[in-house]
């Protein structure tokens, strides 16, 4: 009950805000987002507790394992990056300047254009790399 009363007489104070601050409108996402979890979580416990009322304990399980599996693999599909195509790549790698250093036969590989392509987004962060392990290997190879 004290928490309502906490709750009702802060609520002038967050209705009157101004909603235009980054900070209150990210606080207000996070906040969406916990609830949208949240709510989340109950319909799943509502789920399989009515599962396991009709069907059983198996079933309740079962249907639980089902949608975090899906949404799991949802998740995973949504988040991965796209792959690269050797017809897109094939008319360019005469502009590379890199290209011209990498054998025939691997400049089809996938795993080659991939890096090439991450090269291509990224140039001073790869050269960045690149010099830092050229560094790293000399040391070993030659000591300090």
């Amino acid at each position: 009950m004290a928490l309502a009363r906490t709750a009702l007489a802060l609520a002038p104070i967050f209705i009157r805000a101004r909603t235009r601050r980054p900070a209150k409108r990210l606080a207000g996402v996070v906040v969406s987002i916990g609830l949208m979890a949240l709510a989340c979580l109950f319909f799943l416990i509502a789920g399989f507790v009515w599962i396991t009322k009709t069907y059983g304990a198996e079933f309740g399980f079962l249907a639980i394992g089902l949608t975090f599996f899906l949404f799991a693999n949802i998740i995973y599909f949504s988040s991965r990056g796209s792959k690269v195509k050797p017809e897109d790549v094939d008319d360019e790698l005469g502009l590379d300047p890199i290209a011209k250093y990498i054998p025939d036969d691997l400049q089809n590989d996938p795993r080659v254009l991939a890096l090439q392509e991450k090269i291509k987004e990224h140039p001073v962060g790869s050269t960045a790399a690149a010099v830092s392990l050229g560094f790293i290997i000399s040391n070993q190879v030659f000591g300090d």
